[in-house]
């Protein structure tokens, strides 16, 4: 029996067929070969695939005829950058797999951890945690629009030590930064609902759309939201 291994990603899939040799070495019960389509372990084998390669997402294994084995595999789709000294790729569930390239231009949000080094693997905080940042960049970004303030955009993270979160915002033409801190566990609906409402009395009537120099906005206390001029 052959393997092919079909790919679309940066795994080398010379390297995919190695591992899936190795795996289908030998025999079940000194007698039937591991190789053949019909004894095969659909489980091992991808177990021992995604196990090696972490950036991996799905992989596909379907039998063609007696003599085949066909695997597709599939990426993680990278959703922000993990940073330290370098930057890490992490997925829709926290997982960081990849070490990233170096952009010239801010593509994704940045989780910035400081002096933590990033590990190939981990998984970054809890997923509930994670999929808040997410999805409260994702509504903020789209209240920053609604407001005429489209060249701002959630640029970075940062934990604070009680938990909750600073999402620092950045204006691409002048470089200007707006800290927003947010509640760990928070509606991201009812932050973002906070952050308009926020945004509404700080342009009040003004037709320019300028957002003014502020030192942070506070979106922790509910519908009490706090800013510093």
């Amino acid at each position: 029996q052959s393997v092919k291994v079909e790919v679309a990603v940066a795994c080398s899939s010379n390297e995919i067929k190695i591992l899936s040799d190795n795996i289908l070495t030998g025999n079940y019960l000194l007698i039937f070969p591991k190789r053949h389509t019909f004894w095969y372990s659909n489980k091992e084998l991808r177990q021992g695939i995604l196990k090696k390669f972490i950036r991996l997402d799905q992989i596909y294994i379907e039998r063609k005829g007696f003599n085949q084995l066909v695997i597709r595999v599939r990426e993680r789709t990278p959703v922000v950058l993990v940073c330290a000294e370098r930057c890490f790729f992490a997925d829709r569930s926290g997982l960081i797999y990849t070490v990233a390239p170096t952009f010239s231009k801010p593509v994704y949000l940045i989780w910035d951890l400081g002096s933590t080094t990033p590990t190939l693997g981990a998984k970054l905080g809890e997923v509930g945690a994670f999929n808040f940042i997410e999805l409260a960049a994702a509504y903020f970004n789209e209240v920053f629009i609604g407001r005429g303030l489209g060249s701002w955009q959630a640029a970075k993270v940062l934990s604070l030590n009680d938990g909750d979160y600073k999402i620092i915002f950045s204006e691409l033409e002048t470089g200007k930064t707006l800290p927003i801190l947010v509640a760990n566990g928070e509606a991201p609906t009812s932050s973002a609902k906070n952050l308009d409402l926020a945004l509404g009395q700080i342009l009040g009537t003004s037709t320019s759309r300028v957002l003014p120099s502020l030192q942070y906005l506070d979106l922790r206390f509910g519908k009490k939201v706090f800013y510093k001029l």
